[in-house]
């Protein structure tokens, strides 16, 4: 994932449209202030209160809007469900309006959507979205404490010169899903 938001933070428009990439930027800017701002936490009562608040019920909100609502919605009216997760996940994707982070966010709503359809339970990606935000938190309150991670933020990147790890991860996530996928399939069969 961080090749792909290295690739997507580098991304500039053509030049007519500066001063629409200049609002965007902005924009990113200003939600990322408001994110350092957030996570600006140095004690262990603020980290549990911002794991509830970001990590779980922000994880059963957004799942049951994005997941349990508009992707059966697009279901239903495009009986279609790749179609109702990808625009599902296009929509969960710009409501957060960071642009620059557009298509991993994206890419992760496509891979909530597919933990709801594959499993048929709500629970499963509400759970993969606590763990992606709470990891995001616990990183950033170890970071608070004086202890260095950028290191894992650049880890798979081009400019980080290991690249290739993004190659070995894709194909580690590629088989995992698919393995999960087939136990989900198998264990719904026997239901």
């Amino acid at each position: 994932m961080n090749l792909v938001i290295s690739w997507n933070q580098s991304l500039s428009l053509p030049e007519k449209f500066s001063a629409i990439e200049t609002w965007m930027r902005n924009k990113e800017a200003s939600a990322q202030l408001i994110t350092d701002q957030l996570l600006n936490v140095h004690s262990l009562g603020a980290l549990v209160l911002l794991i509830f608040v970001i990590g779980i019920l922000t994880g059963i909100g957004e799942e049951a809007l994005f997941r349990g609502l508009f992707q059966k919605l697009l279901w239903e009216k495009t009986d279609n469900k790749h179609t109702a997760i990808w625009i599902g996940a296009i929509i969960f994707s710009a409501v957060h309006f960071q642009f620059f982070g557009f298509i991993p966010r994206m890419l992760l709503g496509a891979f909530f959507g597919y933990l709801l359809v594959w499993s048929g339970n709500i629970w499963l990606p509400i759970t993969a979205h606590f763990f992606n935000n709470s990891i995001t938190i616990v990183f950033r309150y170890i970071e608070n404490q004086g202890y260095e991670l950028s290191y894992f933020e650049k880890l798979g990147t081009i400019e980080n010169g290991t690249w290739d790890i993004a190659v070995y991860s894709l194909i580690l996530f590629i088989l995992c899903s698919y393995t999960l996928y087939k136990y989900l399939q198998k264990k719904s069969l026997r239901i």
